[in-house]
């Protein structure tokens, strides 16, 4: 059957009539930016479950429609715009929407994952504090945000994850040093290293002169 990817309905058989992800890719790759960017496209996509698929192709202003975004939030968000991604205030209405926060949070801008008071209102949130393993690395060090996990579901748990997904996360950073670095940084451990004895026998050699 050929359709007519410039017509809403005849882009609502296509998908009703695709098998696989891919095709729903080829489809809303046809379709002209008038129907991607037609809130009723994807409203009577979800009546038929195959909206999810679709999402990621909505056309640029729905990316940028905050009310859009809202409406499903916990669907929606991975396909907003990254300057929607990107906006604290956008971004902490997102929160109070989710059903589930912490896609909030892993789909947030970097800036935002390094922000203090936004991963803090994201456990305010939320009922299990397992999202701060998104945030940066700072952030999951805080000892006040490892205090507000520790109020949540199974508390011990997060935390051992928390330290698991630093010591994961510092061990890449490691690995991904050029040889160069590597060096600089042996090179600084012994210093230290030789620093830590010339200081302990320093000591040494003051209290054997007290000594005698």
């Amino acid at each position: 059957m050929d359709y007519d990817y410039s017509n809403k309905g005849d882009v609502i058989s296509a998908i009703s009539s695709a098998r696989t992800p891919e095709e729903i890719k080829e489809i809303m790759e046809k379709t002209s930016d008038e129907v991607k960017n037609d809130p009723d496209l994807y409203l009577q996509l979800e009546r038929k479950g195959l909206h999810i698929y679709a999402y990621r192709y909505m056309g640029e202003k729905l990316k940028n429609d905050e009310k859009f975004i809202l409406e499903m939030v916990d669907e929606r968000i991975p396909w907003a715009s990254e300057e929607l991604k990107k906006n604290k205030d956008f971004m902490k209405k997102a929160l109070r929407r989710a059903i589930r926060p912490r896609c909030v949070v892993s789909n947030a801008s970097s800036q935002l994952k390094s922000d203090k008071s936004f991963i803090l209102d994201a456990l305010a949130n939320d009922d299990e504090g397992y999202l701060v393993l998104d945030a940066d690395i700072e952030i999951q060090k805080d000892p006040d945000i490892q205090a507000v996990v520790l109020t949540k579901y199974e508390p011990e748990q997060t935390l051992q994850y928390i330290k698991n997904n630093i010591a994961e996360i510092e061990e890449q950073a490691q690995r991904k040093k050029t040889p160069l670095q590597q060096r600089d940084d042996e090179l600084s451990s012994l210093e230290a290293e030789a620093e830590a004895l010339i200081d302990k026998q320093a000591e040494k050699e003051g209290q054997d002169i007290g000594e005698e």
